[in-house]
């Protein structure tokens, strides 16, 4: 015996939501699997993904006062052994950001929006090995030698945020790292610390390709990018971080620094204000140094200046001397075969650098009565 129509419909309906709701629970379980729901919930607020996961704390080593536990150990997938393809077997846009690091004639990109997922990323970079580490609340990416006294460590993430920060841990020791500073907060290797090395931090692919055509791509999984990070929410809103800071109101909390911390000395420049003024030569901790910001591509660069030299023009990707040597931004080389030695700067939220480094400089530009600016302004940390 046949149904009516009018009893099939109810039916197929049922059987429709039943699928949705089991292709659903099979994405969660899926993309949970992989450390997504427990990284996007770093987030908080209406950013987070639900249901949440239980978390469970699998580490001996004591966590930092003021830090928590938001995903469990492994949940956010740091990458121990990468794998790369070629620049042209990659589906990464030209107009992407990338860190881009290049040692002893090997050059890599990783793209931004795929560390946001990942936070931490072991390499091998010319025989060095470095970690690329991401810090999306703070706003930064940050490459450090995997050394530490002679011996060679391996990094993965907690899931413990300090500070708006995540930490991460070495294999060895479990010793837990801020992915920011490079500092052991606890551990066996409390009070140790990993090297800075420059990088591109922020480049767009296609302006670090062309200086490095060689390039090789990160891949995870089958993806060398995707077209929004999963903080992308975060990054557009106003709000400082997800854990409490130390107020600093000379700077709007979300405005982008140039952060350096030289021979003891923390100085910060805006970008806005490297933007409109650059090249900027200054002295930091006793160093002299060249800074600039290539506006239309968003891409920052610091070298040390020659004895002598003074930078006086940006003209696209070059840097221009005061005597008419031009240096190429991204490498540093010099028409003339010379090589201006990289300084690491880190490009972060201001809210970031002013809780870490509270005594800290801001270089804010003088305006002359014809209201161009000059000369260098340092404002001090409020007392």
């Amino acid at each position: 015996m046949s149904r009516k129509k009018s009893e099939v419909k109810p039916i197929v309906a049922l059987a429709g939501g039943l699928m949705a709701v089991a292709l659903g629970y099979g994405i969660y379980q899926f993309v949970n699997s992989r450390g997504m729901i427990s990284e996007v919930s770093f987030l908080g607020g209406d950013d987070a993904q639900e249901p949440p996961p239980t978390l469970v704390y699998e580490f001996d080593t004591p966590m930092p006062d003021g830090a928590e536990q938001r995903a469990n150990r492994g949940g956010v997938p740091a990458v121990l052994e990468p794998v790369f393809v070629a620049a042209d077997d990659s589906n990464l846009p030209e107009a992407a950001y990338v860190v881009g690091v290049a040692y002893g004639g090997e050059a890599r990109a990783y793209s931004i929006n795929l560390l946001d997922r990942h936070l931490v990323v072991n390499d091998t970079v010319g025989g060095r090995n470095i970690i690329v580490t991401c810090s999306p609340l703070r706003g930064a990416t940050i490459v450090f030698s995997r050394e530490v006294d002679g011996e060679d460590l391996d990094f993965l993430s907690t899931g413990v945020l300090y500070r708006n920060g995540s930490l991460m841990y070495d294999t060895k020791t479990e010793s837990f790292w801020s992915q920011y500073t490079g500092e052991a907060l606890a551990g066996p290797m409390k009070g140790k610390w990993l090297t800075m090395l420059p990088s591109a931090s922020r480049v767009r692919f296609g302006d670090w390709l062309r200086e490095h055509p060689g390039t090789d791509v990160l891949r995870t999984g089958r993806q060398t990018h995707v077209t929004r990070s999963d903080y992308f929410q975060y990054y557009e809103r106003a709000a400082s971080g997800e854990q409490p800071v130390r107020e600093d109101d000379r700077l709007p909390g979300k405005d982008v620094v140039l952060g350096f911390y030289v021979n003891g000395t923390a100085m910060a420049y805006p970008m806005r204000v490297v933007r409109d003024e650059s090249p900027l030569n200054v002295e930091i901790g006793g160093r002299r140094l060249v800074v600039c910001a290539e506006p239309s591509r968003d891409f920052i660069c610091a070298f040390e200046r020659p004895p002598g030299t003074q930078f006086a023009a940006l003209d696209g990707h070059e840097l221009v001397a005061e005597d008419g040597s031009k240096y190429n931004v991204i490498t540093g080389r010099g028409q003339g075969g010379e090589t201006l030695i990289a300084v690491t700067v880190i490009r972060t939220f201001w809210f970031a650098w002013a809780d870490l480094y509270p005594d800290t400089g801001l270089y804010m530009p003088v305006e002359t009565e014809s209201g161009a600016p000059s000369g260098e302004a340092v404002e001090a940390a409020p007392g």
